[in-house]
């Protein structure tokens, strides 16, 4: 049973009865408060859910609580000791804040019975108070946070993992409040829940031998010191708290260091030199001549890795995402120095044409950054996809049929985009099967609301601004760009029509279409291409269909593509990067009006003849008045 690691836990103290909850951690363990085990004696621990009588009221004593001693203090953490292992499985704990989550915790105020209740909340804010999250009651008339509830895990309700567990409640009921310990806050007391976190930067079992070694080691030097001697020049960190925490600082923490450099050998390096304690030194030596060699979290992927775009003024986040995603094994390539049209406007296509897909930084700043827009041309044009994450405003008009991953609050994104980016490097790299491919118009599961809980509001599609949008056209096409106006030309049509969020016309949007916008475009292509391109040029190859087929049918628009040079005999239709002809293109080839944003999704090549087809009638119609 997927929720047999809650436990209820009772004591008495003064003479009464105290009741919580706690976290099977392994099978000889609980996690649980330390204020609810303070001063109790005949502490016992039942698996409730488990309906077996040889796991009921087990007797229990404590092996370790964090520095507590009283209400506010941090580190209310403790550990409890079974007499015998139970043949249980433990829970699995995630790092993840779970601010858009469906969570739930198990309790056992007195007046809900043996069993307990269940609370459902959620988590306010990914920004810590202090060493807490603030959480509340996420319906109004159900249970909240209250005595009972001490030590009870919070966890998702799809994946059952534990995010955390909590440790207050608000003294006035119909606040409906209270707090959590998350997962990152328990480990900085309890060190050896380490060993049962899934950390990337290291190998399990490299990490719990190394850990082993340096537990209760004693040191001849203030930590945070020698971490600044090892790694000169960076800021001072915080106060490290033992050489665990050190390594784990400069593994997790320590900002991106100049390629080669390996940090966790520096650091245990460092270490054996200052630690003391029987077996300290030697084992450290045994282990740096054994491990595994780990590259740092900031190092440069040197194989296949996601593109990450941003503009200067989001360098920031784009610093922290990069070595976030490294941190949690999505190998990432960003230059924040890299400005589209200099000397190393090759280096990044060629990073874009072998990237695993792009992810970009989303910002009114971004969306007027001409390096990024020409980044994202040129990842539609390579048929990459993209993963944006939403930063501040709007979402970026050229990528309107690509769901945005709501970071507007600051916080990194959580586990089901990563789940996502893994997905992908695994399947380019062979290690899984890859994901099934999904219809345009659904949401990736980062952006569907949680069932059950209010869903947040939709991120609004943005409008293109008609006039800057032509003279972007103008510029890239007087720039040689003819695929990146290619693009943009669907945009700007796209987004007339009102189906920028979707990607794709039916045949009746093309009647929104103006007339004025047609023409203006019309005029653009045909005076950068001398007149054999644009739509124009399109018409004098192909007025309307032949005689038989019906207007705007299956068989008008293979006439239209055979016409265009669309249709290269009766082979399958390549995808967007491997579509244009070398040149001499031929005449009214452009614009194809396909959005390289769908054709990574059954359905795409039906979805691109409605649009070429609601365009051309309206083009039709458009001559017919003249």
């Amino acid at each position: 049973m997927l929720t047999t690691w809650r436990a209820r836990i009772t004591g008495k103290r003064d003479r009464s009865l105290v009741t919580g909850a706690g976290v099977l951690v392994d099978a000889g363990h609980l996690l649980t408060c330390a204020h609810l085990v303070w001063g109790c004696s005949d502490l016992t621990v039942s698996f409730v859910q488990t309906g077996r009588g040889d796991l009921q009221n087990i007797p229990v004593g404590v092996s370790y609580t964090g520095p507590w001693r009283r209400p506010g203090d941090p580190g209310d953490i403790a550990v409890l000791e079974l007499p015998e292992k139970v043949d249980l499985s433990p829970a699995r704990f995630s790092l993840r804040p779970g601010t858009a989550a469906e969570l739930n915790a198990h309790g056992f105020p007195r007046d809900a019975g043996p069993f307990g209740s269940v609370l459902r909340l959620r988590v306010t804010s990914s920004h810590g108070i202090g060493e807490w999250l603030h959480i509340e009651a996420a319906t109004g008339h159900a249970e909240f946070p209250r005595e009972g509830f001490s030590g009870s895990g919070v966890y998702e309700e799809n994946s059952g993992e534990v995010l955390g567990v909590i440790s207050d409640a608000s003294h006035t009921e119909s606040r409906r409040t209270g707090r959590m310990i998350p997962v990152e806050t328990i480990r900085r007391h309890w060190e050896d829940i380490d060993d049962l976190l899934d950390l990337p930067w290291l190998s399990r079992d490299a990490r719990v031998r190394l850990r082993a070694v340096v537990h209760g080691a004693g040191t001849g030097a203030d930590l945070t010191e020698l971490v600044m001697g090892t790694f000169p020049g960076i800021p001072r960190p915080r106060d490290l708290r033992s050489p665990w925490d050190a390594i784990r600082f400069v593994a997790e923490e320590l900002r991106a260091e100049p390629h080669g450099d390996d940090r966790l050998t520096r650091i245990v390096t460092a270490l054996s030199t200052r630690l003391t304690g029987p077996g300290v030194r030697a084992g450290l030596q045994e282990w740096l001549r054994t491990a595994p060699s780990s590259p740092p979290p900031g190092e440069e992927a040197t194989g296949p890795a996601f593109f990450l775009s941003s503009c200067a003024e989001d360098a920031a986040y784009a610093e922290r995402l990069g070595e976030y995603l490294r941190l949690q094994g999505v190998p990432v390539w960003h230059d924040a120095h890299v400005r589209w049209g200099d000397d190393s406007v090759e280096e990044t296509r060629r990073r874009i044409s072998q990237a695993l897909g792009v992810i970009v930084l989303v910002s009114p700043d971004a969306e007027r950054s001409s390096r990024v827009i020409g980044e994202v041309l040129e990842g539609q044009r390579r048929n990459r996809r993209f993963f944006p994450v939403l930063l501040r405003g709007e979402p970026l008009y050229i990528l309107g049929a690509t769901r945005h991953c709501d970071a507007r609050d600051g916080a990194m994104p959580g586990e089901d985009y990563l789940r996502v980016l893994r997905e992908v490097r695994d399947a380019a790299t062979g290690t899984a099967p890859p994901p099934p491919a999904e219809p345009p118009r659904r949401a990736p599961s980062w952006e569907a609301p949680p069932r059950r809980t209010p869903p947040r509001a939709p991120i609004p599609v943005p409008h293109v601004t008609g006039r800057a949008s032509v003279r972007k056209l103008t510029s890239l096409l007087d720039g040689g760009g003819l695929e990146h106006a290619d693009i943009w030309t669907t945009t700007l049509l796209l987004d007339a029509a009102g189906r920028l969020g979707d990607g794709w016309m039916r045949r009746l949007d093309g009647e929104l279409l103006p007339y004025g916008l047609l023409e203006e475009v019309d005029a653009v292509w045909a005076r950068s291409m001398g007149g054999t391109q644009g739509f124009g040029a399109q018409l004098a190859r192909y007025g309307g269909p032949p005689p038989g087929t019906p207007a705007g049918h299956a068989g008008d628009f293979f006439a239209l593509a055979d016409a265009l040079g669309w249709r290269r005999g009766r082979q399958a239709t390549p995808r967007y990067g491997e579509f244009v002809p070398p040149e001499p293109l031929p005449a009214g080839f452009f614009p194809t009006l396909r959005n390289p944003q769908l054709e990574h999704h059954r359905g795409w090549h039906d979805q691109w003849r409605q649009t070429a087809m609601a365009v051309h009638l309206r083009l039709r119609k458009m001559r017919g008045r003249r």
